[in-house]
């Protein structure tokens, strides 16, 4: 499902209009489904709806009138002082609402808004319809009480499009903001709904078709997965297969005090489909992994004397590569000076698809030029503090702005990029973006990057593109992070519970 930033959506409306379709109109269908919604959340009760001067205020309003026309005690209160400042359309709605008698409270001081909250202290819902997706500033007087109010009542919130407050576009919230219990999107999510901080005050999240042609919508706007998504883009999985057809990865992974990241990586590539995984480590680490791990390969190499790969290890990389159908590098890997050395030879002489994650950025951001020799179908994984290595951006820079850092980093390396955060963002080379949602904070423990760095060399392995295998990846490790969250709780869980709970993904998935 695509995703839209505000002008997107502005652009969209006024070419439905050109097309024939009417301001009113649009509002009339958007209204339709808010009340079909409200009726649903809130089926017994008072509805209280809190409109604000333009067309998303508009929404609400029509959807009072609809909402009355069906026996509904419902109750309108604009934020204006009067219908002369509305919008045209929602200036409309208000005047049929009122030509029903059903009670409009206009709204021009403290006073006249706490009248009005007392008459709807008892509503079993709140509708926030204050603000649309044009608000970038933070809300003001009356705007700013109301938003207080809504948060401070008891009843569930639903917002109309974006919770007011929010900014549509970056997710950010500069002041105070509405706390929705459900936020109803009209036509299509709105990337501040997203992104964090503003995905926190969405609560429950729901599409409404609201009669808009799917053709407008731009196709270099960023996109989220379904699960029916994430099973079209699946490998099939014949069953007269052996393991060779399910391809054979290596992670160079581990280093003295961090032999278990290459663990969790090599278990997930391996409760990830791949049909044989070897893990490529220093030598000093031999037995830990082989007591450790039954199923994956070991290729011990030189060690550094410090517990990570050594220079020496180069001469040994063209045979370990020759026949591997996919490469991770980083997890564990430790931070000597010798890696980048390794990561480099190791770049040179790859003949599948990359993945590059914590150390191994490290590693490669010390290269003179890293840019140029990175090969065709990388994938870098990096969390916002890697990333600024790779491009000197501050860190608050690039969380203030993933998408945009994302995308960049991408087109200048032309490789596959994975931001990771609380919306892990994925960008290909020529401009495709897909936002995460799945997955919760409970995934902030040691390893979870490591696993999800043996979920996506596995997807590689078995021949899935490099970006479709990082936003799969993504998508499964979130969504294994979320049943080990239901399992283990959000505190308890670590970061081998993810890698438990994927059978189970795979299960859902069909595999």
């Amino acid at each position: 499902m695509k995703i839209l930033y505000p002008a997107q959506m502005r652009e969209i409306d006024e070419r439905s209009v050109e097309l024939g379709a009417s301001v009113l109109q649009l509002m009339e269908n958007s209204a339709i489904q808010l009340a079909r919604v409200i009726s649903d959340v809130a089926p017994q009760g008072q509805i209280a709806l809190f409109c604000g001067r333009g067309n998303n205020g508009g929404d609400a309003l029509a959807a009072a009138r609809l909402l009355h026309e069906a026996g509904r005690d419902v109750r309108a209160i604009v934020l204006a002082p009067g219908d002369s400042i509305l919008s045209d359309a929602a200036k409309q709605n208000a005047r049929r609402l009122l030509e029903l008698r059903t009670p409009v409270d206009y709204i021009d001081s403290e006073e006249t808004l706490e009248d009005a909250l007392v008459l709807c202290r008892d509503a079993s819902l709140i509708v926030d319809a204050l603000f649309g997706t044009g608000l970038t500033r933070a809300p003001e007087g009356l705007f700013y009480s109301a938003i207080n109010a809504i948060n401070n009542h008891t009843a569930p919130v639903l917002c109309v499009d974006v919770p007011s407050g929010i900014n549509a576009e970056t997710g950010e919230v500069p002041g105070v903001a509405v706390r929705g219990d459900m936020t109803l999107c009209l036509h299509l999510p709105k990337v501040g709904q997203l992104l964090y901080p503003g995905r926190s005050y969405c609560g429950t999240i729901q599409v409404a078709d609201i009669g808009i042609d799917p053709a407008l919508t731009p196709e270099d706007a960023p996109e989220m997965l379904w699960h029916a998504d994430v099973q079209a883009m699946l490998p099939t999985r014949d069953a007269n297969a052996h393991k060779g057809n399910f391809g054979h990865a290596v992670i160079f992974g581990g280093s003295r005090g961090m032999a278990g990241a290459g663990e969790l990586s090599a278990r997930a590539c391996m409760r990830s489909g791949a049909g044989k995984t070897t893990i490529s480590c220093p030598q000093s680490l031999l037995n830990i992994y082989m007591s450790k791990l039954t199923e994956v390969m070991i290729q011990p190499m030189p060690d550094d004397g410090q517990g990570m790969l050594g220079r020496q290890a180069v001469s040994m990389l063209a045979g370990l590569l020759s026949d591997k159908n996919a490469i991770a590098i980083g997890p564990g890997w430790g931070r000597g000076m010798d890696l980048s050395s390794v990561v480099q030879a190791v770049l040179a002489q790859a003949q599948a698809p990359v993945v590059i994650d914590a150390d191994g950025i490290v590693a490669l951001s010390r290269l003179p030029d890293y840019r140029r020799k990175l090969p065709k179908d990388t994938i870098l994984t990096p969390h916002p503090g890697e990333m600024s290595r790779l491009t000197s951006i501050d860190t608050a820079e690039i969380v203030k702005n993933p998408i945009r850092h994302c995308r960049d980093l991408a087109r200048r390396t032309g490789s596959v990029v994975l931001l990771k955060g609380g919306c892990t963002v994925i960008a290909s080379p020529d401009g495709q973006v897909t936002l995460n949602t799945t997955g919760n904070c409970g995934m902030a423990t040691a390893g979870s990057g490591d696993v999800l760095t043996g979920i996506i060399t596995a997807l590689v392995a078995q021949g899935v593109s490099a970006y479709d295998a990082a936003r799969i990846g993504a998508f499964v490790h979130g969504r294994a992070g979320d049943l080990a969250a239901e399992k283990y709780s959000r505190m308890g869980m670590i970061a081998g519970d993810i890698i438990q709970m994927l059978p189970q993904v795979w299960m859902e998935l069909g595999l």
